[in-house]
């Protein structure tokens, strides 16, 4: 008993130290916030200073990775599935999380988690956020439990289109899903029947020459998609995905 104690008290102590050592004391006003997911030992720790996250860290047995990604951002939001992806009893995970830049609404960040218990592995992914056309139109996709919609900043520079859209537009929407090697563009040929009606609307409506064409060419991708066919290169060219660190732990 005397021996588990002071195993006990000794993991304590290493915590306490990485968190102390992790996070410097921040003149007064700063916050300090814990996302975790119930159930499962994963969190992402962040102090915030007037408006913005000036540190930021992953936690997960065994790992500490800080976060420089979304300082100087804000925390907007978050999104969490739970759900049986494998085949094991234990509910797997994908979680997005939101940040923006407080000065620029338009720009910001999104963190990505995907959790696999039956292969007891992790992945952080991060994507760039920002606003598009997309933000002003009431959509709404019924996407399968486990399918999370990442609305990405900008429209694919298709080469056929000529020279990049001016100002706000349509933006490519990717259908993100937990595989074996993570979070992931998985084709959901369901929601991309979805999203053809309002883009072919919107698309019918452009008068300027530059985002009708590439409007039309986004219509082409996504008609492939709710056919599962091959999209253009651009599109996935397009989907920013950068994979932050991947371990294991044991559920």
């Amino acid at each position: 008993m005397q021996q588990c104690i002071r195993r006990f008290t000794t993991a304590l102590l290493v915590f306490l130290g990485t968190f102390l050592f992790a996070f410097p004391a921040y003149a007064a006003g700063s916050t300090t916030r814990v996302l975790s997911i119930p159930e499962y030992p994963f969190r992402i720790v962040f102090t915030e200073k007037d408006g913005r996250i000036v540190k930021a860290f992953f936690r997960a047995p065994g790992y500490l990775r800080s976060l420089p990604e979304v300082e100087g951002l804000r925390y907007s939001a978050q999104h969490l599935t739970v759900w049986h992806a494998d085949l094991d009893w234990r509910r797997d995970v994908l979680w997005r999380l939101s940040f923006v830049d407080p000065e620029h609404q338009e720009k910001g960040q999104f963190l990505w988690f995907g959790a696999l218990s039956g292969a007891s592995q992790f992945w952080l992914v991060a994507s760039p956020a920002g606003t598009s056309l997309w933000d002003s139109i009431p959509l709404k996709i019924t996407a399968p439990l486990g399918t999370s919609l990442y609305v990405s900043p900008s429209i694919p520079a298709y080469q056929a289109a000529g020279e990049g859209t001016e100002g706000t537009s349509l933006s490519f929407i990717y259908t993100i899903s937990l595989t074996e090697n993570g979070p992931c563009f998985v084709n959901v040929p369901d929601v991309y029947q979805q999203l053809l009606p309002v883009t072919t609307l919107v698309a019918s409506h452009e008068t300027d020459k530059g985002k009708r064409k590439a409007y039309s060419l986004l219509l082409q991708d996504f008609e492939a998609l709710a056919k599962s066919e091959q999209v253009s290169l651009e599109s996935i060219m397009n989907l920013s995905w950068k994979q932050l660190l991947t371990g294991r732990w044991n559920p």
